[in-house]
């Protein structure tokens, strides 16, 4: 199919689907969590913050920012770990603005080719997407939108601020409708991401 904005295409450019609207009001942020489990320091590959777009067709992860400096910092132990993220905090917080702001008007299809850790996956391949809210066992501190891949491998974002938890909550709805499972609502008197009761 010819490409009538004669703009280059990525080399995993999936098209547009019929009846997708694509844009930053039906986008939310979330952390892959891999590298430090525990105390053990492993590999910071599976640490990514990324921009989730769900739509009815597929969903897009594009990503915005990895946690190599935070493996590194747990190199140096906790103390290690606190003074990298003091250091670095606001400069990463600038550089994923910057990011998101770069973002504005490009259809997420677009963006693939910026990162080979961005990717597409098709809706029927999101299996028992979930909404889970914050746990004393896990370091998602705001919630997480869990769901299983084609393969059935578990898939787990974590939730930075309560912010992208509410956006991905209306996002996530839009998509999934009654598949989704919501486990986790925004306290308003609270400010937070609470369990929802049954």
């Amino acid at each position: 199919m010819a490409n009538p904005t004669n703009a280059p295409q990525p080399l995993n450019y999936q098209g547009t689907a019929a009846g997708e609207t694509l844009n930053e009001a039906n986008a939310f942020s979330a952390r892959r969590k891999g590298g430090a489990s525990g105390f053990t320091l492993t590999s910071s590959s599976g640490d990514m913050l990324f921009r989730i777009f769900p739509t009815r067709e597929r969903t897009f992860f594009i990503k915005l920012d990895s946690g190599t400096d935070q493996t590194i910092g747990l190199a140096f132990g906790l103390l290690g770990l606190a003074i990298q993220k003091m250091l670095t905090k606001n400069k990463r917080k600038q550089q994923v603005a910057e990011k998101l702001a770069s973002f504005q008007g490009q259809r997420p299809a677009m963006l693939l080719a910026q990162d080979k850790a961005s990717h597409v996956v098709q809706r029927a391949e999101m299996q028992k997407p979930e909404l889970q809210p914050p746990s004393m066992f896990t370091d998602a501190k705001y919630g997480r939108f869990v769901f299983r891949d084609a393969r059935g491998k578990k898939r787990i974002f974590n939730f930075e601020d309560t912010e992208n938890f509410r956006a991905a909550l209306k996002c996530l709805s839009e998509a999934f409708g009654d598949e989704l499972t919501v486990k986790a609502q925004w306290n308003a008197a609270k400010n937070k991401v609470v369990k929802l009761k049954a």
